[in-house]
């Protein structure tokens, strides 16, 4: 087995980083938008 980079492991690492942090960025866009489009409506009829 070859020896890995260190280096190389490092770049995956923060490559992975980032996808993740994008995606709970996205994921908690979403989840907020949702949250909106169900209480605005109550919020509405309880004005």
């Amino acid at each position: 087995m070859a020896e890995t980079d260190p280096k190389s492991v490092q770049d995956l690492t923060a490559v992975v980083q980032t996808l993740l942090q994008q995606m709970q960025d996205k994921f908690q866009t979403m989840s907020d938008q949702i949250i909106g489009r169900n209480i605005l409506p109550v919020m509405s009829n309880m004005g």
